[in-house]
């Protein structure tokens, strides 16, 4: 598996696990073919703010996968009781705003993947979520919930 996929497993699980709407913040190729074929027949949205990336995903925007292509996301809201996988740019901030965003919505969960960059693990410490699951794998993925003991329901 490629260094930037060790996100994988964990999203497969908790979208598997977790009977939630989904919201992927940041298009990849790591994440949003997957999603596609894990979600289907129930919501998702994903969510990119880069036009030349989000052209590259059009196709896939269709059967209840829904894309939308902002200028930031925080335009985006995060309902409550959204499964959420965060791994958007342009900066560390902005996905540290996204995850109080998701805390502060009830989201079911947040997958955060490069849980493990500096100021994102700074801020999960300085911001404890009530569940955390981590990954072993690096860079490192985490679930997080205020709701949902995540580590029972993946472990």
């Amino acid at each position: 598996m490629r260094e930037y996929m060790t996100h994988w497993r964990l999203l497969q699980r908790s979208v598997e696990r977790i009977a939630a709407p989904v919201i992927e913040f940041g298009i990849g190729w790591g994440s949003t073919p997957l999603l596609h074929l894990l979600c289907e027949g129930r919501q998702l949205l994903s969510v990119e703010n880069k036009p030349l990336w989000f052209r590259k995903f059009v196709d896939l925007f269709r059967d209840g996968h829904e894309g939308r292509l902002v200028k930031v996301y925080s335009e985006i809201d995060i309902p409550k009781g959204v499964l959420l996988f965060s791994d958007e740019g342009p900066t560390e901030a902005a996905r540290c705003e996204t995850i109080a965003r998701a805390a502060s919505a009830d989201a079911r969960a947040v997958i955060v993947h490069d849980a493990d960059d500096h100021s994102i693990a700074r801020f999960l410490e300085e911001n404890p979520f009530r569940y955390r699951f981590n990954d072993n794998c690096s860079p490192l993925t985490s679930v997080l919930s205020n709701t949902l003991d995540v580590e029972k329901e993946l472990a």
